[in-house]
């Protein structure tokens, strides 16, 4: 059970740094410099996303990932891994798709 709790934790955190790096893409493709910085909203703002931009979802993802998951042994039980890894996934096609839209 650790073992599979630890991989679905690693598996949260990549697709977070997935949605991290097509936020820096979009701004960088935008004009902007690339913040180093690793929190979603500030990062999404640089794109000309609002909270208010995003699906109440995806706004409380990007409100409430953290990348200090990294350090956790395993998942928190109250993360739910289904429901957070698909808010991922569809907040990184949605970058993806305005990404390509610059382009």
């Amino acid at each position: 059970m650790l073992h599979a709790q630890s991989r679905q934790l690693a598996a949260l955190y990549f697709m977070g740094y997935v949605v991290e790096a097509y936020a820096k893409a979009l701004a960088s493709a935008r004009g902007k410099s690339a913040k180093k910085i690793h929190e979603l909203m500030p990062l999404l703002e640089d794109c000309g996303i609002h909270r208010t931009d995003l699906p109440g979802d995806l706004r409380t993802y990007a409100d409430e990932r953290t990348v200090t998951m990294r350090y956790d042994p395993t998942l928190s039980p109250d993360i739910d891994y289904a429901t957070e890894l698909a808010r991922a996934r569809r907040l990184a096609a949605y970058l993806g798709l305005r990404l390509r839209r610059l382009g």
